[in-house]
Order: structure tokens, then C-alpha cells, then sequence
């Protein structure tokens, strides 16, 4: 066959039209080439050995750059940054949220990196910090005492309290928690006047780097009228660690009414109840849109609600058992012997939340007791008794409630045995969860979407300037518009194509790029477009012998700085890693592929200095070697 000199270079077209070919200079195989100029073929750029794990076993499952480091989830549950030649790793372990739909995934916002596990959203406020659980542990119970003489809870008054935990991040970022449950006294003597006891309960996950915050209403000027949620700052201190070991706090009140300090964050006149700062739920995605952090595909904490509605019912000796612990009534409270207090000597509502609140108490402070927690429910204007059981970290089974007799006492009525009241998670694969306002820690549980079917379930979210995109397995790509938190909404996008590979979406040139149902998609705010006709051939191929692998396997490199979009894929169903890449010119609009392993990449915007000048930007990407 004679030579053919080849000067119009358009890259691979392996799937002719039937009426016209292919277009003239076009390549049946275009291996580890690139063309970057119009109708000039050249060879790829090569690539070099940054450093490699202590173990050659290791693999890299995701990068991000945070503070111009890179960092690296690899192998199993291990996360480092590199420092020079060497990877520093974190203290801890991070799983994928999912083995197999679901790789973990990072997003910064603000100033702290993000990224989902599989025993929730943590976040990292310097790179060469400990990544903690996102948020703050919401405050549990809170008991109070009249204390000393002549202070300032005067006669004939009614006062309400609530605790808030919360942490100062290392760049001056405050994360505060929901407030506890509120908790009133009451004086009711004709002359006398106090100070108040104040103990609450410390949550596991508190450490010394946690500050406590006390808030308390105005008081009611009548002990027969319930005050107010307005509630004004009294207190904020440290826990020491012998009361992190004492496992509570108790602490004197005797700040006047008149220099009670900045209100409560839920007060009526702040953001109300409704917008608590709850932890982030568990999600298999992350992304910030609108200065606000999104979850995606989501799962809540096993939660439980039961309300005491006659404490006369309850006798002395009856056993509540939740989560396999039991719990006695009795005419004491005694936290060793896991005993609450039957109170009779009030008014039946009194009676209702003191029972209750001795109740919560025992719960919380019960060192057998390593799986719940118990918070009120109750607000100033609610009826008395309502609990909500909560466990403590996300990812445990269902538990269970019962009662040796008298379950009546509560609703739902407690059986003598069974599993028939027991907790439940919201574990919904189409809804998506948002933060607020440049408070990404803080996620309100009223704070959430639902997007499309509930049995399809959403792969990924990812934002360009005007939405956030929201791809659905089975259902097409909807997208999230509105700019603050109370006008968000969600609409069909396009359903002509669902994305198949989860971690093939990339961003380049203010478009997104994936690998769907249809090929390699571009994606804007204008529209969906297939742009792997050229090669189509070869993705039915593909699809055709090793669907589930590439489902699973597959990833997608943006590289901005040479305009070029790199899916990288399997070669058959037995690849255990990608085994090669297509690249995509989004300029010359021309396909090449690559021989090259890898399991991970993107590109690392990170300036390096030699000599005062600073490098290009690079791409990074893990490589397996074969020994």
C-alpha cells in the first residue's frame, strides 16, 4: 500500500457516518498523542514520579489541594498531605462512604476543607491539622437548682435555660452546635430571692478545645406564667478534663437580668428553633453552590421520639429498656444504678417534665450507656414530655423501646418486649441536604430538597456559575437554582442522558464533561451536548463487556491550562484500574488516546518556586507500575 501524507490531523473517528465517512485526516489509532494546535500531531507530554507510598501496595482513591498542598485518600481508610518527598499521614481513618458507587470526595468551602466518609462529612482547618467530624455536638440536658441568698431569681418568678457547645477553628471560624433542650425553674416563695445551680451533661465527643456557652430567658414576673425563649448569654467557659472525666459541668449563675448578653442564635427574635445548627448528615456527595455546602444522597441518624404522657402511671420499679440498657423508676434519682424519679408532688405537666428531665438525665450519664442520647423536645409553648432518642454517631442499626409494665405511661405505648417502637434513619438516595448562609457546619434538618424519584438515586452534584447540577442514576441531570437558603429550588435539566461513571465529571472551560448513558457529555447552563460521536464504537464496546467496571473504575481529569478534558477507563471487565484515556481538546475538538494506568488524578494547581519562578501548572495523577 502506497504511503499517504497526512497534514489535516483531526484525531480519532472510528465510527464513520454510513452516507459521508469520516472527515479527511482522520486516524484510526491515535495512541499517546495530543493535538493541541489545529491539525498538528504531536507527541503527549510524559510523565514523572512525584513519590510513592510507604507501601507499594498503596493506591490513591482521591486528591485534593487545600493550602497548596496536595492531599491523598489511598487504600484503605488512609488519608496523608505531602510535605516535600514524603506523605504525612492523619491520625484516624476515612472510608469511602460507598465501596462502590461512591469514592470520598472533598469540596472547600470557605476557608476548611470538606469530605464524606462513610461515617460522615468531616472537615480539616489547616492541612496539617486533625480532620474532625463537620459541626458541633448539640447540647443534651440541663438541671437546675436555686443556690445561695439574695441573687438575682427573685420571688414569684419562672426562668428558662439552654446550653450551646461550640469550637473556634484555628483561622477564628466559631462553630457552634444546637442548644440543649430548655429546662425552667421556678420560685415560687413569697420574699426570697437566688442565685441558680446550673449542671449539664458533656457529650462524649467533647474535648478541652470545646467552649460551653449558658443562656437564660428574662424572668416571668409571675411563677405561674412560663418565660420567654428569649435568651441572652450568661456564661461561656472551657471544659478542664476532670469534668470531661466527671462527664458534667455545674456552674453558678449570678449574673442580673440587666446584663444578660448577645441572644441565643433560635431565640423567636433570631432565626427561631427551627434553624438549630444539627451536624451534616451522612452524604455520598458534597459541593458549595451560592456560599452554601450541599449533601447529597443522604443518611440521618437513627432517631426516636416518645413522649411521657402520665407520670402517675409510672410505678416504682418499672424498667424502660432503649438500645438494650434498662433504665428503673424510682422515688430518687441515682445516675449509678441507672434510676430516674417519679415526681408527683406538682401540677401533672410539672410532674410530666420533671419525670422527664430525670429521665433524659440517667440516659445521658449512664456509663453503660455508650449508643443514645436523649434530648427534650419540649419548647415553651409544647406540651411537657417529649424526648427525642438520637444515637450518638451516624451509621448504627435500628433500636428499640420497651417497658416491663405501664408502658402506657408513654406514647407510643411501650411493649413488654419486641421491636415494634424503634428508631428509623432517613435514608433517602434523592435528597439533598444544604447548610447555611457561610456556615457550612450548620445544617438545619428543615434544610433539604428532594430530587426526582425517590428510586433513583443521585450520583453526583457538581456547580458551574448559575447552578448546581444534580445527576440522578437512571433519570437524567436536574439542576438547583435560587441564591439563599429559603428560595432554593429544583427542575428537570435534561433527561436524554444520565450519567453513568460517578467520578467522571470534570470542569473545563466553565463546562462540565462526563461519561453518560450517551458518551462523553458537555454540559452548561444552556444545555446538554454528546461530543464522543467521533468514537462512539468504542464506548458500546466498552459498555457492551465491562459496563459495571467502568461504572466503577472510571474518572475524568479536567486540565484547564491545556484546554483538555481526559476520561480515563478500563479496557476490559478484569482491569482492576484504569487502564487507558481519551482526551478531549475542547479547542481543536479532536480525540486521542492514551496507554496509560492510573487510579486516581487531577490537576494540582500548585506553584512551585525555583529560583524565583514559578512553574506551570501540573497534573497529577497516580500510576500504577507493573513490577
Amino acid at each position: 500500500m502506497g504511503q499517504v501524507l497526512v497534514v489535516k490531523n483531526k484525531g480519532l473517528n472510528t465510527a464513520p457516518n454510513e452516507l459521508s465517512g469520516v472527515p479527511e485526516g482522520s486516524l484510526n489509532i491515535a495512541d499517546n498523542c495530543s493535538i493541541d494546535q489545529d491539525n498538528l500531531l504531536e507527541p503527549r507530554r510524559g510523565f514523572s514520579r512525584l513519590l510513592q507510598f510507604s507501601d507499594i501496595e498503596d493506591r490513591a482513591r482521591s486528591y485534593a489541594v487545600y493550602q497548596e498542598k496536595l492531599i491523598c485518600a489511598y487504600s484503605n481508610g488512609k488519608m496523608a498531605w505531602q510535605n516535600g518527598g514524603a506523605w504525612n499521614d492523619y491520625a484516624g481513618t476515612y472510608n469511602d462512604p460507598n465501596a462502590t458507587d461512591a469514592k470520598l470526595r472533598f469540596a472547600l468551602a470557605g476557608s476548611q476543607l470538606y469530605f464524606t466518609t462513610n461515617l460522615g462529612v468531616y472537615r480539616l482547618g489547616a492541612y496539617n491539622g486533625t480532620p474532625r467530624l463537620a459541626g458541633a455536638p448539640k447540647g443534651l440536658d440541663v438541671e437546675l437548682q436555686t443556690s445561695g441568698a439574695g441573687g438575682f431569681f427573685i420571688a414569684n418568678n419562672q426562668v428558662a435555660y439552654r446550653m450551646v457547645w461550640g469550637y473556634k477553628e484555628s483561622d477564628g471560624t466559631i462553630i457552634l452546635g444546637a442548644p440543649s433542650g430548655r429546662s425552667t425553674l421556678i420560685n415560687s416563695t413569697p420574699a426570697s430571692s437566688y442565685d441558680v445551680s446550673v449542671t449539664f451533661t458533656i457529650p462524649s465527643e467533647v474535648t478541652t478545645s470545646f467552649f460551653y456557652q449558658i443562656y437564660r430567658s428574662p424572668l416571668s414576673n409571675d411563677s405561674t406564667v412560663e418565660p420567654s425563649d428569649e435568651m441572652g448569654l450568661v456564661y461561656e467557659a472551657y471544659p478542664t478534663q476532670a469534668e470531661i472525666a466527671a462527664k458534667t459541668i455545674t456552674i453558678t449563675d449570678s449574673t442580673p437580668d440587666s446584663l444578660r448578653g448577645v441572644t441565643l442564635y433560635t431565640s423567636p427574635s433570631q432565626e427561631g428553633i427551627l434553624q438549630a445548627n444539627s451536624q451534616p448528615p451522612k452524604a455520598k456527595d458534597i459541593a458549595v453552590y451560592e456560599n452554601c455546602l450541599f449533601y447529597a444522597n443522604c443518611t440521618s441518624k437513627q432517631r426516636l421520639s416518645i413522649t411521657l404522657v402520665s407520670a402517675s402511671s409510672l410505678q416504682v420499679g418499672n424498667i424502660v429498656t432503649i438500645a438494650n440498657v434498662q433504665y428503673t423508676a424510682g422515688n430518687t434519682e441515682n445516675i449509678a444504678t441507672r434510676t430516674f424519679k417519679i415526681f408527683s408532688s406538682g401540677t401533672p405537666a410539672q410532674n410530666i417534665a420533671d419525670t422527664t428531665n430525670s429521665l433524659i438525665r440517667v440516659i445521658n450519664r449512664a456509663t453503660e450507656n455508650t449508643f443514645v442520647y436523649a434530648t427534650l423536645l419540649s419548647g415553651a409553648n409544647d406540651l411537657p414530655g417529649q424526648v427525642l432518642l438520637e444515637e450518638r454517631t451516624l451509621g448504627g442499626d435500628a433500636f428499640s423501646a420497651t417497658m416491663s409494665a405501664n408502658g402506657i405511661a408513654f406514647s407510643p405505648s411501650l411493649p413488654v418486649s419486641g421491636s415494634s417502637v424503634s428508631s428509623s434513619s432517613d435514608d433517602f438516595k434523592n435528597q439533598v441536604y444544604f447548610s447555611k448562609t457561610d456556615k457550612f457546619d450548620s445544617v438545619p434538618l428543615t434544610n433539604y430538597l428532594f430530587v426526582g424519584s425517590k428510586n433513583n438515586k443521585i450520583l453526583r452534584i457538581f456547580p458551574l456559575k448559575s447552578s448546581l447540577f444534580v445527576f440522578k442514576e437512571n433519570e437524567g441531570i436536574y439542576r438547583i437554582t435560587g441564591n439563599v437558603p429559603g428560595n432554593f429550588g429544583v427542575e428537570l435539566f435534561d433527561s436524554s442522558a444520565s450519567l453513568l461513571a460517578a467520578n467522571s465529571i470534570a470542569v473545563v472551560n466553565n463546562q462540565l464533561w462526563a461519561l453518560s448513558d450517551q458518551g462523553i457529555i458537555t454540559l452548561s447552563e444552556t444545555g446538554v451536548q454528546v461530543v464522543s460521536r467521533p468514537i462512539e464504537d468504542m464506548f458500546l464496546k466498552l459498555y457492551g463487556i465491562s459496563l459495571e467496571a467502568l461504572k466503577q473504575k472510571s474518572f475524568g481529569v479536567g486540565y484547564e491550562t491545556d484546554r483538555r478534558y481526559i476520561l480515563f477507563t478500563v479496557t476490559n471487565s478484569l482491569d482492576n484500574y484504569c487502564t487507558q484515556a481519551f482526551a478531549w481538546n475542547t479547542f481543536t475538538r479532536t480525540f486521542t488516546r492514551w496507554d496509560k494506568t492510573a487510579t486516581a488524578g487531577r490537576e494540582a494547581q500548585i506553584t512551585r518556586y525555583r529560583k524565583e519562578r514559578a512553574s506551570p501548572t501540573w497534573i497529577m495523577l497516580t500510576i500504577l507500575l507493573t513490577q
